[in-house]
């Protein structure tokens, strides 16, 4: 080998040492394409070498496969090739968001039970009575707020079957609270057994009525008013007859079961 032949070559060492050049077939354009979203989405290098080090590249396998010295080297190369244009996210259906018919359906199922209250008018004349529902309606309505803010802070995490768990033990306690409060009232005011158990019956009432909001299931309360708005309308329709006044108790106070 001449001496200027081996000058040549050791002139020439530097550069074989270097990456390919960008426009040459070295295999970064197809890792580029492969990584395209990444590379369009990364605001730095550093993104790009973690994704090709996850991918399951190192160091050696960059040297031996694309020529170049380390995987930050190479997503230096990507992130310089793939301009950065970041897409979008898609936009996600607001989840809070209710149509007319939802706020429509609400007003009809917190106006429905009025029908019970002129037709069990006679089982809850009274002080005594009064009291009893005042108290009732307390009770529940505090227990509920506290019932659907634990409901809606777990459905917010996204945990379906955890928001079931808590309404479902949260309904319980909550229940529990309420007749104790009215057996303690009916105990300091002497009020009627009908009174109590359609006191308890519309506590449970709202209880439910705030579990099955808080799932989105309120179409159900239909169903569950259905027996006591067609025995109140249909006492209210025959004159309130007094025949009828005990059954048309029973069943308006035995409705939310």
């Amino acid at each position: 080998m001449s001496a200027g032949t081996l000058s040549g070559l050791q002139q020439a060492a530097p550069f074989l040492d270097q990456p390919g050049h960008p426009d040459q077939p070295d295999g970064v354009a197809e890792l580029c394409d492969q990584f395209a979203d990444v590379c369009r989405s990364a605001s730095d290098a550093l993104e790009i070498a973690a994704a090709l080090e996850f991918d399951g590249l190192n160091d050696q396998a960059v040297q031996a496969k694309y020529g170049y010295p380390d995987v930050f080297d190479l997503a230096e190369e990507m992130h310089r090739r793939v301009p950065v244009d970041p897409a979008e996210p898609p936009a996600e259906a607001d989840p809070w968001r209710l149509g007319p018919a939802g706020p429509a359906l609400h007003g009809l199922i917190y106006s429905l039970p009025a029908l019970f209250f002129p037709a069990a008018a006679g089982l809850l004349s009274g002080t005594a009575s009064i009291t009893v529902l005042l108290v009732s309606m307390l009770a529940s309505w505090s227990a509920g707020q506290g019932l659907a803010y634990l409901g809606y802070l777990r459905l917010g995490r996204g945990d379906a079957a955890a928001t079931k768990r808590t309404l479902r033990h949260g309904f319980a306690a909550a229940a529990l609270g309420v007749g104790v409060a009215l057996a303690i009232t009916g105990l300091l005011t002497g009020a009627r057994t009908t009174a109590l158990l359609f006191g308890f019956g519309q506590g449970l009432y709202l209880l439910c009525a705030t579990v099955l909001m808080v799932l989105r299931a309120e179409r159900l309360l239909l169903l569950v008013l259905a027996p006591g708005c067609l025995a109140g309308a249909g006492f209210l329709a025959l004159g309130r007859p007094a025949a009828l006044a005990p059954a048309a108790g029973w069943v308006l106070a035995v409705t939310p079961l």
